[in-house]
């Protein structure tokens, strides 16, 4: 059975396009602190360590300044956690929570269907969670019945969010650029309903639009038309319906950021 770090269990997710805060792994103290002015205060500093229960045992700090980063990561790094040295800490950004759940999927060692667990942390755990329901896996694609051909989004095969115009901070960017980028990704995609039939195998619509730093959105307008009224206004639509985006990392520069998005929708 793999076992994963926080960190590689959270890129893991963001592979898949599922959007986590952004940040990253530190080995000393001046790591740490550069990450921190990339994702911008204030920060989270978790020990990383294959252990649960890491904030009641001391291994998650908050920081809102550099040197606030600097004394904590100090203070983890070389320290145990559950009889664990840490040798590494996340720096990520320090969200405001609304709702906090718990859910975990057990693979049975037997043949039997894996159970899944789940609880709202907010409220009074029990010891050992009950199973919310198990499930029964899927059965293989070929002895499934064939779906009737349909339309999809082809929101997995090319759709996205592309920098249309770089500036003198853009380039700097790096991986907080492409952490930005996978949110504003997900944000949109959220909101792609496409109206209207793909007329060829491959249908692309192209939406471009200025990004402001705050997260506001100026000149949305239809750079590459599908040719189908309905499928470009859906595009549009998505966009508009997804601001304001997310403001910008301080360590990006750039007072705005020309971006366009990919439509795909492929016929099936």
């Amino acid at each position: 059975m793999a076992r994963l770090y926080e960190y590689q269990g959270k890129e893991l997710l963001r592979r898949m396009g599922i959007p986590v805060p952004m940040g990253g792994v530190a080995r000393s103290q001046f790591e740490a602190a550069k990450i921190a002015q990339e994702v911008g205060f204030p920060v989270a500093i978790k020990a990383q360590v294959l252990a649960g229960r890491r904030g009641k045992a001391g291994g998650i700090r908050f920081a809102a300044t550099t040197e606030e980063v600097r004394m904590a990561t100090c203070a983890l790094l070389g320290e145990t956690v559950h009889g664990i040295p840490v040798e590494a800490v996340l720096v990520e950004q320090h969200l405001a929570i609304q709702r906090e759940a718990y859910l975990a999927v057990t693979a049975e060692p037997s043949l039997r269907p894996p159970s899944v667990t789940g609880r709202e942390t907010l409220r009074p755990a029990p010891s050992t969670p009950a199973p919310i329901a198990p499930f029964a896996p899927t059965a293989p694609a070929s002895a499934q019945a064939p779906a009737p051909a349909v339309a999809s989004s082809g929101a997995e095969k090319g759709s996205g969010v592309e920098v249309a115009g770089t500036g003198p901070g853009t380039a700097s960017g790096g991986s907080v650029l492409a952490s930005y980028l996978t949110l504003v990704d997900w944000k949109i995609q959220q909101n792609w309903v496409p109206m209207g039939a793909a007329a060829s195998p491959e249908t692309i619509v192209v939406v471009r639009f200025r990004v402001l730093r705050s997260g506001q959105v100026r000149d949305v307008e239809l750079e590459t038309s599908s040719g189908n009224t309905s499928l470009d206004n859906s595009a549009l639509r998505a966009v508009r319906q997804s601001l304001p985006l997310p403001p910008f990392p301080n360590l990006l520069t750039d007072p705005s950021l020309d971006l366009r998005y990919r439509f795909v929708m492929e016929r099936g």
